[in-house]
């Protein structure tokens, strides 16, 4: 074998060894969204006073060799003129953002400290935990 083979030979194991490692990761972008309502009573006389609906999204996004996983919840009132309104600030506040690597064998988008969001790239959906997925709206 000659030098130049050799070298033509490596290059073409590196860049399969590389785009085989970024495949793993296309198709993973994108904003998921789950969204809910729920009847609001009034703590003192226990009456219904209307319906809250929350937007609850999943922002994830490439960055190099890591992905940005973000989430944002919004709600709604159907019984005041507030409009949406970040939830941030409430009991149920969105979980705080993080950076992950795609773990191939799982399935999932994994921390350092270990919080996972799992993919199911068939679904084109995402979920923290079982039966409560957030579905791809915008890739």
């Amino acid at each position: 074998m000659n030098n130049n083979f050799k070298s033509a030979l490596v290059g073409l194991l590196l860049v399969g060894c590389t785009s085989g490692n970024k495949n793993s990761q296309e198709g993973i972008s994108g904003a998921y969204v789950r969204e809910y309502s729920n009847k609001v009573t009034n703590p003192e006389t226990n009456q219904e006073i209307g319906m809250r609906t929350i937007r609850d999204t999943i922002f994830v996004r490439s960055l190099n060799d890591e992905i940005e996983v973000s989430n944002h919840k919004w709600m709604m009132n159907d019984y005041d003129n507030e409009g949406w309104r970040s939830m941030v600030h409430s009991d149920d506040r969105p979980k705080p953002t993080y950076r992950a690597v795609f773990d191939n064998e799982s399935g999932s988008l994994r921390s350092t400290d270990g919080t996972a969001l799992f993919l199911d790239k068939e679904k084109r959906a995402v979920h923290w935990s079982e039966g409560m997925d957030y579905q791809l709206v915008k890739p």
